[in-house]
């Protein structure tokens, strides 16, 4: 008898032990549930980085867009001169009116932006745009705060430089405007 009740006792251990096992798995579940899971809505991508018309007011988005890693893609063997200086970001679009090329860098200070433009023009200032400028026929170079442009005629074009004055005056309004909102 004594063999009987040991073979009942073990048999009811070996079905108690799956049963508290399902009963702890449960209790775990109500005490800590897994999140819920999301809406079971299409995915919906993450927003696009703000675009830069939005920025700058007036100004088309930009033909490319470059952070300061990227710099070698337009500025071939200055890069590391502009990020010396503080250069965060590039861009840059090719205009149709006037014929050339426009680039506004901007800095993470007004003090590097006005060295870059020192170094691309000298000491010689003209009247134009922005805080500080130099203009010839050929192009027109400002800054304005921590941002520095370099708008150039296309050569072959033959651009007026009334012309290219009365751009970059645009541009600087739209600095300007981007700079209110917190450029």
């Amino acid at each position: 008898m004594a063999r009987g009740r040991s073979r009942s006792l073990l048999t009811a251990v070996l079905l108690l032990v799956p049963l508290a096992a399902v009963a702890g798995w449960l209790a775990h579940g109500i005490l800590y549930p897994a999140p819920a899971p999301a809406a079971s809505s299409p995915a919906v991508p993450a927003p696009a980085p703000s675009p830069l018309s939005s920025v700058f007011p007036g100004l088309p988005a930009p033909g490319e867009d470059l952070s300061a890693d990227r710099l070698h893609e337009r500025v071939d063997g200055a890069e590391d001169y502009l990020r010396a200086q503080g250069c965060v970001r590039m861009l840059a679009w090719e205009l149709a009116e006037p014929k050339g090329s426009l680039e506004i860098l901007l800095f993470s200070s007004p003090e590097g932006a006005g060295r870059v433009l020192a170094h691309d023009a000298g000491p010689k200032r003209t009247a134009g745009p922005g805080d500080e400028a130099s203009a010839d026929s050929q192009g027109v170079l400002f800054r304005r705060g921590k941002a520095y442009v370099r708008l150039i005629a296309d050569p072959d074009a033959g651009a007026e430089p009334a012309r290219l004055l009365a751009e970059a005056a645009r541009v600087d309004r739209a600095i300007l405007d981007g700079m209110g909102r917190g450029l």
